[in-house]
């Protein structure tokens, strides 16, 4: 039987895995608990797309985090997805 040859893995995937891999523990340690049924699931809200990365619930507490691993001319770009997100909901928000 042959062997399967092991697919490399960028440097840059394995620095995205340790970031996700160190924040995850410490929220776990701090006692969140992660949704994964809802992490990282994309989303329109207003018309604008969206997702987040991961969803921590602890009793009445919930986070919804981004993970941003870009590298520093694409970070702009990706956070400003993010910044139009959360004015719609500001904007709905206030209306209320």
């Amino acid at each position: 039987m042959a062997k399967k040859k092991k697919l490399s893995v960028s440097a840059e995937e394995r620095f995205r895995r340790r970031h996700y891999g160190s924040a995850r523990a410490v929220f776990r340690n701090i006692g969140f608990r992660r949704v994964g049924a809802i992490s990282d699931k994309e989303f329109t809200f207003n018309g604008a797309t969206g997702d987040f990365d991961d969803v921590y619930v602890r009793d009445n507490i919930v986070l919804l985090l981004e993970h941003t691993v870009h590298k520093a001319a694409k970070v702009g770009e990706h956070l400003k997805k993010k910044h139009i997100l959360f004015q719609k909901y500001m904007v709905m928000r206030l209306s209320l």
